[in-house]
């Protein structure tokens, strides 16, 4: 994880570093992309070191869509829901050219911790705070809610749900106690260490993702686009637990 933070803070000074920010290539991306843009920017620097500076800017998908609407300086859009990409080329924001993929709702526990095998043993006594995002802005929140109520479980247990904004922060309540288990993105939990589950897929509707071109396009986006869509590419989205590109 190391090694994937400095690739990161190398991105983001070399940005910050510029002497025209304007040439930075702006990614603003669902937090569940974390871990998967971090190794692709890594790898796409050592492929194209001469390359404009890459941004990220992480946060909750419907926060990130409503700040494209508000004319934030954004070139790709990394989404946990890809029907945020159908709206918001119906309003002019995006270009045609998107990659879609989809991810995995998984449990999360610490190592040591009380770790249920599935959602059905969520009741047991010892887990007292169950960490989501927020389903109203993040999709894998969404997914969450959508999977407890299909198993009815969803009402009983909602004392015990706390709320972060994004799927990030819902596992971050899990690694420092402040929840026993969260309901995060498989892509978080599978490197950030711990104990991890998938929940069952017929439990709620497929987790569709992807990056989208924003308005107006410039050719170092979609070089980076280009990248992500290449053989590399898709074997990192893979790796991270990422299913399905096309």
């Amino acid at each position: 994880m190391k090694n994937r933070l400095w690739i990161l803070l190398i991105a983001l000074l070399s940005g910050g570093c510029s002497n025209d920010l304007g040439d930075a290539v702006v990614i603003s991306a669902a937090s569940s992309l974390t871990y998967a843009l971090e190794d692709l920017v890594g790898a796409y620097r050592q492929a194209n070191p001469s390359a404009p500076p890459l941004r990220l800017n992480f946060g909750a998908t419907g926060v990130l869509a409503q700040q494209i609407r508000q004319g934030a300086p954004v070139d790709l859009f990394v989404a946990a829901d890809s029907r945020e990409f159908d709206s918001l080329r119906l309003e002019q924001y995006l270009t045609d050219d998107e990659i879609r993929f989809e991810g995995r709702l998984v449990i999360w526990c610490r190592q040591n911790a009380a770790c249920p095998e599935n959602l059905g043993q969520l009741d047991q006594p010892e887990i007292r705070r169950i960490a989501i995002a927020h389903p109203e802005i993040a999709p894998y929140g969404q997914a969450a809610v959508t999977a407890l109520q299909t198993l009815g479980s969803h009402d009983r247990l909602v004392p015990r749900l706390i709320q972060g904004q994004t799927a990030r922060a819902a596992l971050r309540y899990a690694e420092t106690g402040d929840a026993d288990v969260a309901l995060t993105a498989q892509s978080l939990a599978q490197s950030v260490g711990g104990r991890w589950t998938a929940v069952d897929d017929a439990l709620y509707p497929p987790i569709e993702q992807g990056i989208a071109v924003v308005k107006p396009s410039s050719q170092p986006a979609q070089h980076f686009f280009d990248f992500v869509g290449s053989p590399t590419g898709r074997q990192i989205l893979d790796h991270h637990g990422f299913h399905g590109v096309r």
